[in-house]
């Protein structure tokens, strides 16, 4: 079992060829968060759990949420499976793929919490000493006060096919070279 330093970080940040299919996706993803964020902060007229008080501040001419869509979704599932695949070096097809997919099922897995007839069935199923514990908590306001919207699935996994490409794009030498290994 590896442990996790600072050095595992280090493909995130160097400067050589070899990290060139790792700084792509992290710009990328950095780019698409704070996408995300400035329309909390900006587009949205009502703040957002996750952003400091000073930090929303509304446009005259915010929009309504539902204007929005499913941008939230979108820039979150197309910034996590980059984010993760950096943070662990993944660099061929299958393990990007895997990436992708895993962070597309807990994007889909969180918003059908959300649906009634998914989420308080769970949440009735959670024993009582566990349903009260912070985490659970904050669970259990997101699946009680979310709002399923089967668009946000849609956006998720579109979110996931644009991450794929943009992995495969920035790992393509990376990715061919073990192929050809493996003939």
């Amino acid at each position: 079992m590896s442990t996790f330093t600072l050095r595992t970080l280090r493909p995130v940040f160097a400067s050589d060829r070899s990290a060139s299919g790792v700084r792509g996706p992290v710009l990328v993803a950095v780019c698409a968060l704070a996408i995300g964020v400035a329309a909390y902060a900006f587009l949205r007229p009502h703040a957002a759990a996750f952003l400091p008080a000073g930090l929303h501040r509304p446009l005259s001419h915010a929009l309504p949420a539902a204007a929005l869509g499913s941008l939230s979704t979108f820039v979150h599932a197309l910034a996590m499976p980059l984010l993760i695949a950096a943070l662990i070096g993944a660099r061929r097809g299958a393990l990007l793929a895997t990436v992708c997919a895993v962070w597309c099922a807990v994007e889909i897995g969180f918003e059908l919490a959300q649906h009634p007839a998914v989420g308080l069935p769970l949440l009735a199923g959670l024993p009582s000493a566990l349903a009260e514990a912070r985490p659970f908590t904050a669970f259990s306001n997101f699946v009680r006060l979310g709002t399923f919207d089967p668009l946000d699935i849609a956006a998720a996994a579109l979110a996931s096919l644009v991450a794929f490409a943009v992995l495969t794009r920035w790992n393509a030498p990376a990715i061919h070279a073990t192929e050809g290994s493996h003939a």
